[in-house]
């Protein structure tokens, strides 16, 4: 009888811990409401108006009208640079020996 009763302490042991050790259907909700708050705030923080998708494509804009920009102004500076070393009437610099310098374009003569 003694024996009986040790085995039936052990067996309301092992179900005691079963009851105990799982997760609740209350811990389980109460997760998946902070997981999807969180995947609320990472989708607005991604894709809402302010959010980095937004703006990486404002920062290629700028980066993209920035380029052009500075694309025209090179091309204004070339076609300067083109009229000068096409009119005869200006300046090249001063060298005293009067050599001419070929650029594969034009022919420059340096006085």
């Amino acid at each position: 009888m003694r024996q009986l009763k040790n085995k039936e302490k052990t067996y309301f042991k092992i179900m005691n811990c079963k009851q105990t050790g799982g997760v609740t259907l209350t811990v389980l909700v109460v997760t998946i409401a902070v997981l999807l708050i969180l995947a609320g705030i990472t989708i607005s923080a991604t894709f809402g108006d302010g959010g980095i998708i937004n703006k990486s494509k404002e920062a290629k804009n700028n980066v993209n009208d920035g380029l052009n920009s500075n694309l025209t102004k090179l091309n204004e500076l070339s076609d300067e640079l083109n009229e000068m070393m096409n009119s005869n009437g200006g300046s090249t610099g001063g060298r005293p020996d009067g050599r001419t310098t070929n650029n594969n374009r034009h022919s420059i003569k340096i006085r």
